[in-house]
């Protein structure tokens, strides 16, 4: 019987655990990007993947029915135009669905890994509703910030919390990431 107690609340520590780790990553914006990096092995969002401290600014932008992704990478080098053209990214895949508007950061944590976040700042959606406070480099690539309220947040801690701000500031809006070597997937 006491086993079976101490089982018991072992697995109900790991549920809890479980959960506590899922609450990190919103579900309040849709997102479900997918990138084929096979096709772009050298686009620097591909380059950010596996480089501890590179991120990129990705928003979709239609032109003429191609989606072309405009890559903004920290490291200050010129923006990129990737044009998505084959028939698995242009016409299969959509990027409607990315965050809460239509921007995301992506890149590798110098704490963490691959991480994905909206290109939004989190505490104007949420103070002040709509959705046009979209977060721009800042500090050389450190950090990104918002021109709207001068919040600055950091995207390589354990945490993306803001750096400038008072308590109860929310982080950043986080997604779920995965990449495969050919694939990268950024989800909810």
């Amino acid at each position: 019987m006491r086993l079976l107690s101490s089982f018991c609340a072992a697995l109900l520590c790991l549920c809890l655990a479980a959960c506590d780790g899922e609450s990190q990553y919103t579900t309040a914006y849709p997102c479900a990007f997918v990138f084929q990096t096979q096709y772009h092995t050298t686009s620097r969002l591909t380059l950010c993947l596996n480089n501890p401290g590179a991120f990129a600014i990705v928003t979709p932008e239609l032109r003429q029915g191609v989606t072309h992704l405009l890559v903004s990478t920290n490291d200050g080098n010129p923006d990129e135009d990737i044009p998505m053209t084959t028939a698995i990214e242009n016409e299969r895949t959509s990027y409607q669905n990315m965050g809460a508007s239509r921007g995301l950061i992506i890149g590798c944590a110098t704490t963490g890994g691959l991480r994905a976040y909206d290109r939004q700042c989190p505490n104007c959606l949420e103070q002040l509703g709509g959705r046009n406070y979209p977060l721009v480099w800042a500090d050389g690539g450190l950090h990104v910030s918002c021109s709207r309220c001068h919040r600055t947040y950091d995207l390589n801690g354990f945490l993306p919390s803001c750096l400038n701000g008072t308590e109860g500031d929310l982080p950043l809006l986080q997604y779920k990431a995965s990449y495969d070597g050919q694939r990268l997937y950024v989800h909810n």
